[in-house]
């Protein structure tokens, strides 16, 4: 206690050591209670277990996003400055989980979700809530690099801005090489920061890899569309709530339009329609009817070797 007076201002920092932290008081510190970085890219790593953080002047603890699995169970905060776990963001390229600390994670950068050669998973506790800096985003998986590939999977977890504002952070990015993966029962809200196609959601992922499902979640409070969903990519989307964005709940490449799932409430948005962009429909596939319009905002052509067959159900 009463400690953190030189930098890093902790008053325990672990470097490059594999200490067990366990039913530790911190309390009273200038600034943070316990600062972890520099770990080694094999071995073993510290752990922070059944501790009580409170009255701290700053973060309770700070470490690496690729050491987020660090922590564990038991600990307590109360009356910190603030309440959060301090993530320095880096590429997570280690399996983790990620436990429900009961208290937000702040996320300082942007995350990238990526590894070479059998690929990185990310699993994220039931409850928990990521809180992204300004412009910040998550990404999964590597744009053009086969070989770099991660797998998200979330229940019941939040990602949001660290502040309450229509599009202060960016939001999920599933690239090309993201490979399958679930969000389930999750909140995602205030993304679309700055993009030229600014959504809270985007999903490039090729139709050749494992697609990602998102069922039942709510994506609110984007600055532009709910969920992009670009060209080949072919995700499970069912039984979500879609509302208060700026333009559309639902981008789609033409080609993808029939993958869109049944249940998804699609209303509250500034354009309450799902936006089918410009392409050439290749394959047979059925429009479903999900309670509000299409629109098309280009030429749309029906032709294919494969003679493919459209068919548009009622209403």
């Amino acid at each position: 206690e009463y400690g953190g007076l030189a930098s890093p201002y902790a008053v325990l920092t672990i470097q490059s050591t594999p200490v067990v932290v366990d039913n530790v008081t911190f309390r009273n510190n200038s600034d943070y209670g316990v600062y972890i970085y520099g770990q080694p890219s094999d071995g073993a790593r510290p752990s922070v277990s059944n501790c009580t953080f409170t009255d701290n002047g700053g973060y309770p603890i700070r470490l690496s996003a690729n050491d987020g699995f660090i922590l564990g169970a038991g600990n307590t905060f109360s009356g910190n400055t603030p309440d959060k776990i301090y993530i320095d963001a880096v590429s997570i390229n280690y399996d983790q989980t990620w436990i429900n600390p009961g208290i937000p994670y702040f996320i300082d950068d942007s995350i990238t979700l990526q590894d070479d050669g059998g690929g990185v998973s990310w699993s994220i506790q039931y409850g928990a809530e990521l809180q992204f800096a300004a412009g910040e985003r998550l990404t999964i998986g590597h744009t053009s690099a086969g070989t770099y590939t991660g797998t998200l999977t979330a229940t019941g977890v939040t990602f949001a801005g660290a502040e309450d504002t229509p599009g202060y952070w960016v939001g999920l990015y599933f690239n090309n090489y993201a490979v399958g993966g679930t969000l389930s029962g999750c909140t995602i809200k205030n993304a679309g920061y700055g993009a030229s196609t600014p959504e809270s959601i985007m999903i490039t992922t090729s139709s050749t890899m494992e697609q990602q499902v998102i069922t039942g979640c709510t994506i609110t409070g984007g600055a532009g569309d709910g969920i992009y969903i670009a060209d080949d990519a072919r995700p499970t989307l069912s039984g979500n709530t879609i509302t208060d964005h700026a333009e559309f709940p639902i981008s789609v490449d033409v080609n993808d339009t029939g993958f869109i799932g049944p249940n998804n409430n699609l209303t509250g948005n500034g354009d309450d329609r799902i936006e089918l962009r410009t392409g050439s429909i290749t394959q047979s596939q059925t429009w479903s009817n999900h309670g509000v319009p299409y629109v098309c905002t280009d030429d749309i052509l029906l032709y294919d070797d494969d003679h493919p067959i459209l068919q548009i159900s009622p209403g």
